[in-house]
């Protein structure tokens, strides 16, 4: 949803960014399409990139000039980010904010597993991605669960051969009542997707990478709530809270494996997690003004922050919670 996330002792170290809209988008550059089916195997080729994935004139994959170019310059793309080759598991990936960063990251050259437990929506999402033209599959997936987590994460790699991220982004609302009605059933059921679910995503891409030996990107998604507390909605805040002490806790570990963790923490978005609070004229006037850019996200402004937290080049970037919220968190 957007709405949250940080440990409130440490927001110094948060960067706050404020989406304005998509003023200076250049013309789309038409690009090769190229989609797998789902249960076909994605293959490298001699330089390590996923076949069917081919590269442009102009500029390589390393950032110089040279006949072998993808920047992943597609439909209303800006990212000097170049992902190709790359290949990156987004969980919940299927909509919102989770699709906004598969498309961030297909349009810069990635390829991409989404996971989502509703097959048909995953249909939906790896549909519109064919326009990137890269490898894509979807599974399914419900990350409360540890085997699908660990077959997923598995059939990703056994598709593409290796992998360079993943963005532990599937969530689920909270459980509005009031604090002493809150069941022991109902916290644990926010936790077990919200927190648990995080968790294993991360810990399963976490023992790739490690093995892989080639550092890699992992993000969770928190939420705004870890910041400025969620009243009656206590499960939910607290697991956005937990979600980010893990990330900086990974982040020292995983170091050493040149393994960057970091966190997003949107903000008002419109999502359908969010889509009560949206429709609901009272609140959705309340938290806009606010925001000081005075209205709720569109998901697609998080195309270019899954580029930018994918980005192997930003190397010295671990252990941060990304705030990208349109200013409601500094207001």
């Amino acid at each position: 949803m957007g709405g949250s996330p940080t440990s409130g002792t440490n927001v110094g170290a948060r960067h706050c960014l404020a989406l304005i809209g998509d003023a200076h988008r250049p013309e789309a550059l038409p690009r090769d399409l190229f989609v797998p089916a789902v249960n076909e195997r994605v293959g490298m080729n001699d330089r390590g990139r996923p076949s069917g994935s081919p590269l442009r004139s102009g500029h390589n994959a390393q950032g110089g000039n040279g006949p072998d170019c993808n920047l992943g310059h597609v439909e209303g793309a800006r990212y000097m980010t170049n992902l190709t080759g790359k290949v990156f598991v987004i969980t919940g990936g299927n909509g919102g904010i989770g699709l906004g960063m598969a498309e961030g990251i297909a349009a810069a050259g990635g390829s991409l597993a989404i996971c989502g437990r509703s097959r048909e929506k995953n249909e939906q999402a790896l549909e519109g991605l064919k326009k990137y033209g890269v490898p894509s599959l979807a599974l399914q997936c419900d990350v409360s669960d540890e085997s699908a987590v660990v077959g997923a994460i598995k059939q990703t790699v056994d598709s593409f051969g290796r992998l360079d991220g993943c963005f532990a982004n599937a969530g689920r609302a909270g459980i509005l009542k009031p604090f002493v009605d809150l069941t022991l059933e109902d916290w644990r059921a926010v936790m077990a997707v919200n927190l648990d679910g995080v968790f294993l995503t991360l810990r399963e891409a976490a023992r790739v990478l490690i093995e892989q030996g080639e550092g890699g990107s992992l993000v969770a998604v928190s939420s705004t709530s870890a910041i400025h507390g969620a009243a009656n909605n206590e499960a939910y805040g607290s697991s956005k809270t937990a979600v980010n002490g893990l990330v900086r806790a990974l982040a020292v570990a995983l170091a050493r494996h040149k393994i960057r963790v970091n966190s997003l923490l949107p903000g008002w978005t419109r999502t359908e997690l969010a889509r009560g609070g949206y429709e609901s004229e009272k609140f959705r006037t309340v938290t806009t003004q606010r925001t000081p850019v005075r209205r709720w996200a569109d998901p697609s402004e998080f195309r270019e922050v899954g580029a930018f937290l994918a980005d192997p080049s930003i190397s010295f970037h671990t252990g941060q919670e990304v705030c990208v919220d349109g200013g409601y968190t500094i207001f």
